[in-house]
């Protein structure tokens, strides 16, 4: 398993702890994270973005999580 991989499966681990599994896609470049999706709420946003970030291995983040609007 390539560093990649493993840090991709580490962040996964640590992000369905917070949102549903499914709910952000991960990728995954030489360190830096790509998180993709939505939360339903601002604050869980944030909350996987600090987790993410905090992962050993993660050199840095690009988020585009959208918070859905709940009426």
């Amino acid at each position: 398993m390539t560093q990649d991989a493993q840090l991709r499966r580490d962040c996964q681990q640590v992000v369905d702890r917070l949102v549903p599994h499914g709910a952000v896609q991960i990728q995954v470049d030489q360190g830096w994270v790509a998180l993709r999706g939505a939360v339903t709420r601002a604050v869980d946003r944030w909350k996987v973005e600090e987790a993410v970030s905090r992962v050993a291995g993660v050199v840095g983040t690009t988020a585009q999580l959208r918070v859905l609007a709940t009426h």
